[in-house]
């Protein structure tokens, strides 16, 4: 409401204090500018959450004893906007969609997986799951961008089914789609059964995607079908790449830009370079400039040793796989660790690590300057050991 109403250029403000007095203050500001005004809660009234019940549910697979905030189900159009995350449409109602696009709310990232309204029933154990499909052409029709999600759970909605959800959505007019693989924890004893995305369902779907435009499969799809990765023109300009969709291209074009600045095998301090056993091999072939260390795969025996990428790797994981290897430095990936960079999933730090290990830590942002600059310079990104 406020962005929306505050979007002009000219603006009375009305300012009631605690006490009921009000002041009014007239603002001129660039027309679409923000306001300056910060919230204590963004959301006012709280988090709309999750009212299905998926098969496929991450959260539902995560270990007991974890922080709160790793059970947190969202599912609000609101945060959509403000934060990038997806949504089922399961909680929208007709005021829901008419606000959206009067507001003009985009854009709208939608988990749709399947346009079969039983099977998507029955992919979220929502009896609404189906019919809520009726709001995506409206809100392409009045204006609204969506991107949309599939996560491909082999038996359900792979194979001819998602190649039908992908003419559907593209015909509704989607700004971008995502294929993305389910991703299956050991903890999911009281959860049905799901198979795995093996290396057949994973070039399956590669091929399914590849007619389509603006459909991109994430990194990891690629990864388990032992194929190599499309260049950085097939991703556009990334519109996906938040959901794990060309994140190793734009990384590999990156460095090997940046590379062009450096003299062959570079003298860099010893190092390892921590990251998930889907991606250490990328990550060793991409570190193939210079001899002075290699990535190291973690096996997540947290979430179970089917999880494979780097984002769920563990502090206690790297502890107990890194003990005796004599590592002068660790390079870990910022991904593994909350937004302020001091949590892993399993409440170790950063620090813990340093100590337990007797090693130096660098904790490093996602992208290939963040990385040459850690590998050139140990005292970059450093974390600092703690006294016991």
């Amino acid at each position: 409401d406020v962005q929306f109403h505050g979007y002009d250029a000219s603006l009375t403000l009305t300012l009631q204090a605690p006490d009921g007095s009000e002041r009014t203050l007239s603002i001129t500001k660039p027309e679409g500018a923000d306001l300056g005004i910060h919230f204590a809660d963004e959301l006012f009234d709280g988090i709309r959450t999750c009212q299905n019940q998926c098969l496929f549910c991450f959260i539902d697979q995560n270990r007991a004893g974890m922080r709160d905030s790793c059970y947190l189900k969202d599912d609000d159009t609101r945060l959509s906007l403000l934060t990038g995350s997806y949504l089922t449409l399961t909680n929208l109602r007709e005021r829901d969609v008419n606000r959206i696009i009067t507001q003009r709310i985009s854009p709208i990232n939608v988990s749709v997986h399947t346009t079969d309204r039983a099977t998507r029933v029955a992919l979220l154990k929502n009896k609404r799951a189906g019919e809520v499909l009726d709001y995506l052409p409206r809100l392409a029709q009045a204006g609204i961008t969506l991107n949309g999600q599939i996560v491909v759970c082999p038996g359900y909605n792979d194979g001819e089914q998602l190649t039908q959800t992908l003419k559907d959505l593209t015909t509704i007019g989607f700004d971008s789609i995502s294929v993305v693989p389910v991703g299956l924890t050991a903890h999911r004893q009281t959860l049905p059964p799901l198979r795995p995305v093996d290396a057949d369902v994973a070039r399956d779907s590669i091929q399914r995607a590849a007619p389509f435009n603006r459909v991109y499969c994430a990194d990891e799809l690629y990864l388990t079908a032992g194929l190599d990765l499309p260049d950085e023109d097939h991703y556009d300009e990334f519109p996906q790449i938040e959901n794990g969709v060309g994140m190793l291209a734009n990384f590999q074009a990156e460095l090997e830009y940046l590379l062009e600045e450096l003299p062959p095998n570079p003298a860099l301090p010893p190092f390892t370079l921590i990251t998930g056993t889907a991606a250490a091999p990328f990550f060793n072939k991409l570190l193939s400039f210079q001899t002075s260390g290699r990535a190291a795969a973690i096996e997540n025996t947290f979430f179970g040793t089917s999880v494979t990428v780097a984002g769920l790797v563990t502090g206690g994981d790297i502890i107990a796989q890194r003990s005796g290897k004599n590592d002068r430095r660790l390079l870990i990936p910022s991904v593994m660790l909350r937004y302020e960079n001091d949590l892993f999933l399993d409440n170790t730090t950063p620090a813990d690590i340093a100590n337990a290990l007797g090693c130096a830590v660098q904790i490093v942002p996602p992208d290939a300057a963040s990385l040459l600059h850690a590998l050139q310079n140990p005292a970059a990104f450093a974390v600092e050991r703690t006294t016991p």
